[in-house]
């Protein structure tokens, strides 16, 4: 008995237990580690995929097209500081957003009513046709430039190549963590991109127009306050929007790149209105069989982003001049005269165009053909005003209030003396202007290449007895390098006018003067009526002419230069401002002279 051998229980137990471990714990550890790879490679194609989605809808965001009638046009606003949208000037021109173009036709369109101006009414009508022939250019332009091979050499403000898919693509790959461990790739036939909409209206970044109680907005949720705080509201996008028959739908895009929710998002919507700029993006990645995946798998997944857009705020979009180099005529008491005056419109014009550079030095063509059909040949100068004080409203996008434009009209300008006057656009829409020195002895109005010039062909007679010219000035009537000449339609530089004319709250001489012109003014009237009544035409000119010069005088010349436009720099060199872009040039001018 004593030399016989006995096993411990223990040992079995161990070996039982270890069995059982390597049975039922390890598959379950293993099938835990397939599960968790497999949640990640769903996370890594998600993140993947909306990081292509968002460099698409980035790369789209910068594309810019060349319209016929608004020059450069893209998603974004974008200012004249970019060497890719140069002028023949060799300056730079601005970039208008589709957003910005449509909402800049809705609020002229309003205020043509509110003047009821039947020529701007016209006018507004033709531009609501130029902006649907520039949305479905832009439509065209997105829809080729996302391809894989784009029929077009796309290039942004800065030069750089427009490819949506390359980067969507690039993005994709990129972003993958590959955390399966696994081989995988994008399945190359599945990577597509494709434009479309939003079911739900989001916020755009483009002002509806002001005040609120002329906006013609009846329904209070195509609106969101503002994120700045100034009261203002912005459109929503994807939600028909109309105006006197006209729609208008504007395109999804905000301040910045986003994502949004591919469940909201439609190829199309019921409009043949709509811009479709919102991107998605569909993927699918192939896993390879390997260990803890024993069969290969395919996922598939969607992500959708909304371009950015800036709204460039235009600090200085141009002036409207008014020339009385020989004082005013008394029918001449405010600036919608220029508009109703029985006086001045009954003379013809003949409407001219320097072909060959700026006027002066080069000479004037009459334009024979080309003018909208409303525009007869010889337009009297109250239709002309109306065509130039129109652009000078649409020179300024969104940013002018309607209320400060019918004030504007029925401004009284309190003074016969020679004068000239300028308005400008405040930072919030008002009109703000300044009483200048008359315009010095041999001044010829300018004229800028390929734009607009109109002068009387015969003298009109005032009330007063005298005989008058009219001379009118656009600089801004063709927009655009295709059509607008040497400048594109950019203002002119103008010495007389200053970047930030100080607001007035009287009709003074200028602004300078004080109450003391009041005095001067109320005595040159006098000594005006006195002559009209008593001397011959050649003195009461004489009489004119000299109260000219006491008011230069008086005045102390004109305002003084302002100062130089700053640099910035970025990444593909200088960034130079145009001239007319931080200080105002002189968009219209109007002048009304002795024969």
């Amino acid at each position: 008995m004593k030399n016989r051998n006995f096993r411990r229980p223990s040992g079995n137990m161990l070996i039982f237990v270890t069995a059982v471990f390597l049975g039922l714990v390890v598959p379950l550890l293993m099938f835990l580690l397939w599960y968790v790879r497999t949640l990640g490679s769903h996370q890594e194609q998600r993140s993947a995929t909306e990081a292509a989605a968002l460099a698409a809808a980035d790369s789209l965001s910068r594309l810019v097209i060349n319209d016929a009638n608004y020059g450069y046009v893209g998603i974004s606003d974008y200012a004249p500081v970019a060497s890719n949208t140069q002028a023949p000037d060799g300056q730079n021109l601005p970039v208008k957003g589709i957003n910005t173009i449509l909402a800049t036709v809705r609020l002229d369109m309003i205020v043509a009513d509110q003047l009821h101006d039947p020529v701007m009414q016209q006018l507004a009508a033709r531009d609501y046709t130029n902006a649907m022939s520039a949305k479905d250019y832009l439509n065209t332009a997105m829809a080729d430039a996302i391809g894989p091979s784009p029929s077009q050499d796309f290039r942004d403000v800065d030069q750089n190549r427009i490819r949506p898919y390359n980067d969507a693509l690039n993005a994709y790959k990129q972003n993958v963590i590959r955390m399966t461990g696994t081989a995988n790739a994008v399945n190359a036939a599945s990577f597509k991109l494709s434009l479309g909409c939003l079911a739900t209206p989001a916020t755009t970044n483009t002002p509806t127009p002001q005040p609120a109680s002329y906006a013609s907005i009846a329904d209070s949720t195509t609106t969101q306050p503002s994120s700045t705080g100034d009261g203002t509201s912005l459109y929503k996008s994807y939600v028909n929007i109309p105006y006197n028959g006209n729609n208008f739908v504007f395109a999804g895009c905000d301040n910045s790149v986003r994502l949004v929710d591919p469940k909201v998002f439609v190829s199309t919507i019921s409009t043949p209105y709509a811009i479709p700029t919102i991107v998605k993006v569909d993927a699918d990645q192939v896993f390879a069989a390997g260990r803890g995946n024993p069969n290969s798998s395919t996922v598939h997944s969607i992500a959708c982003a909304q371009p950015g857009s800036t709204c460039d705020p235009r600090p200085s979009p141009g002036a409207l001049k008014l020339d009385f180099p020989d004082g005013i005529p008394p029918e001449i008491t405010k600036p919608g005269d220029l508009l109703t005056s029985p006086v001045i419109g009954t003379v013809p014009t003949v409407l001219q165009s320097p072909t060959s550079g700026d006027y002066p030095p080069s000479g004037l063509t009459p334009i024979t053909g080309g003018l909208p059909s409303f525009v007869p040949v010889n337009p009297p100068p109250t239709m002309v005003s109306g065509v130039m004080i129109y652009d000078w409203f649409k020179r300024a996008g969104t940013r002018p209030n309607i209320k400060s434009i019918l004030d504007f009209q029925n401004l009284a300008i309190g003074s016969v003396l020679p004068q000239t006057i300028a308005y400008e656009w405040t930072s919030t829409g008002t009109i703000k202007y300044m009483v200048m020195a008359k315009t010095a002895a041999g001044y010829v109005v300018p004229a800028s290449n390929m734009q607009l010039y109109s002068q009387t062909k015969s003298p009109f007679t005032s009330t007063n007895g005298l005989a008058y010219d009219f001379v009118g000035s656009d600089t801004v009537v063709n927009p655009g390098i295709l059509q607008g000449g040497i400048h594109a339609g950019e203002p002119l530089v103008d010495p007389m006018i200053t970047s930030s004319l100080p607001e007035q709250t009287s009709n003074f001489l200028c602004s300078n003067f004080g109450v003391a012109s009041t005095i001067y003014g109320a005595n040159f009237l006098v000594i005006l009526v006195v002559l009209c009544k008593k001397f011959s035409r050649r003195v009461k000119k004489a009489a004119v002419l000299s109260m000219s010069v006491l008011s230069l005088a008086a005045c102390g010349g004109p305002p003084p230069t302002p100062p130089d436009v700053a640099l910035s720099v970025n990444s593909v060199g200088p960034r130079i401002p145009r001239d007319t872009y931080l200080k105002n040039g002189m968009a219209v001018e109007l002048e009304i002279k002795l024969h």
